[in-house]
């Protein structure tokens, strides 16, 4: 009992090695600060840890890393190093570290509102007969208050909305956020742009970075207004990206200043809770609209062919977008026989939208190329494109983006029967046998394709 009447609040055993555990794991990663762990010193019980937590607080705020060395320099230098048994003691709690960081943080932070609560609920529960109910409300507010600013905030909070109730949801007059790309790219979706080496899928991403930066049509695909793009380059060097960059502006599209930020970078592991801090706070800076992450291959140590490595890496370059109003483009590599993505499926599966850049001639790498619409999961797939590059400015034309699938793949032959013009649009679109069909009948309907009537196939509409 203490001396002041209020029963003493003993902190459970094992509390002094958890808090321990929480700080050998922050000094040894201090990047997990910048990465959802919100550190508050006057939740440890220890005063001793208490002492280092604010340490390593403060160098966290001012800008330095709080790993052991700079915490043990700045209590030597407050005179406190002594007092919580010398640096020693910092490295001896390694013994305990944390493994899970976020989950005994959160442990922590839910101890010291339990404790605060009954430290107000034994000051005033004997009084509670003589209170007034205006005190009481009073009582019952300073108890929320406490809990609510003792709340542990993960990463998660800011992205997992509250359930809601279906009627008030259907009711609701919400307006839902214009695509960034009409059909093509919504907001907070992941789109992953692949093709065969040399093919020009990073003149084609830092196209589209112009056109979405300047709200400007891409080919036959609609962007209702400007975003901001953050183009994040991790190959090639800064030297090579400028003059890229320098020739596209050249061309027609010319995004407004600080619509654009472009973001030479080395090879990083975005696995990595230190590189993965720098780029979420480099990210939050900046605030885009839309990230381009430019290749795959560059941002992760992972085995490219395990599935569940590239899905960790896939949720992590996820994480940067939802719950943000952001979407993201991703550019990558074909296999080696060029018509599927490079290595395991959770990359394209774990997409909402995938483009293939390839050359329209396999053997010929000096003429046209062809994008195609292949994974479209919230919109009808467009038809493919047939890209000419202007290499005075760097950038893709699309002479034929009006056309539909049926009279394009007519105007590469004479002439086809039904059935040949069924398969080649299934082979193309990789769509069913159904929606084939459709397109070849609304082709005919809107007189954009003929029957012959000497040989009775389809053939492109005559003049």
């Amino acid at each position: 009992m203490a001396t002041n009447g209020t029963p003493e609040i003993k902190a459970l055993p094992s509390t002094e090695l958890l808090e321990q555990g929480i700080l050998a794991r922050l000094m040894r990663e201090p990047a997990l600060l910048h990465n959802g762990c919100a550190l508050y010193p006057e939740h440890f019980q220890d005063g001793n840890l208490r002492k280092v937590a604010r340490t390593i607080k403060y160098l966290h705020e001012d800008g330095g890393s709080p790993d052991v060395q700079n915490v043990a320099f700045r209590l030597s230098e407050t005179g406190e190093l002594e007092k919580i048994g010398g640096a020693y003691a910092l490295t001896g709690w390694s013994e305990y570290e944390s493994i899970d960081i976020h989950g005994d943080l959160a442990r922590l932070h839910e101890q010291s509102a339990k404790e605060q609560v009954r430290t107000l609920l034994y000051r005033d529960l004997e009084n509670i007969n003589s209170m007034s109910v205006g005190e009481i409300a009073e009582v019952a507010q300073e108890i929320l208050e406490v809990t609510k600013d003792s709340r542990w905030e993960s990463p998660l909070t800011r992205i997992m909305p509250r359930p809601q109730e279906l009627w008030a949801m259907l009711s609701s007059d919400e307006e839902w956020s214009e695509d960034v790309i009409t059909g093509l790219l919504p907001v907070e979706s992941l789109m992953v742009l692949y093709g065969v080496p040399k093919v020009g899928k990073t003149i084609l991403a830092m196209n589209l970075a112009y056109h979405l930066a300047a709200g400007e049509d891409w080919h036959s695909l609609q962007i209702p207004k400007p975003r901001k793009v953050l183009y994040i380059s991790i190959e090639g060097g800064k030297r090579s990206l400028h003059g890229r960059l320098e020739t596209i502006w050249g061309g027609e599209v010319r995004p407004p200043e600080g619509n654009i930020e472009i973001w030479a970078v080395p090879p990083f592991d975005i696995l990595n809770p230190g590189h993965f801090a720098a780029l979420e706070t480099e990210v939050e800076a900046f605030g885009p609209d839309v990230i381009i992450l430019d290749p795959l291959i560059k941002i992760h140590r992972a085995e490219e062919n395990d599935n569940g490595a590239m899905q960790r890496v896939m949720d992590r370059a996820r994480s940067l977008i939802t719950g943000n109003d952001r979407s993201m483009v991703i550019v990558h590599h074909s296999s080696k026989a060029g018509n599927t993505a490079r290595g395991a499926s959770s990359i394209i599966g774990d997409a909402d939208t995938s483009l293939r850049l390839e050359w329209k001639d396999r053997e010929d790498h000096s003429g046209p190329r062809r994008l195609y619409f292949e994974d479209i999961r919230h919109a009808e797939a467009p038809s493919s494109l047939y890209l000419d590059l202007v290499p005075a400015t760097l950038t893709f034309i699309s002479d034929k983006s009006g056309q539909g699938i049926a009279e394009r793949i007519l105007s590469d032959a004479p002439e086809k029967n039904r059935r040949d013009l069924v398969t080649a649009i299934k082979e193309q679109t990789r769509k069913s046998q159904t929606w084939a069909y459709d397109q070849i009948k609304t082709a005919l309907e809107e007189n954009r394709i003929e029957v012959n009537p000497d040989t009775k196939k389809l053939r492109p509409k005559q003049p």
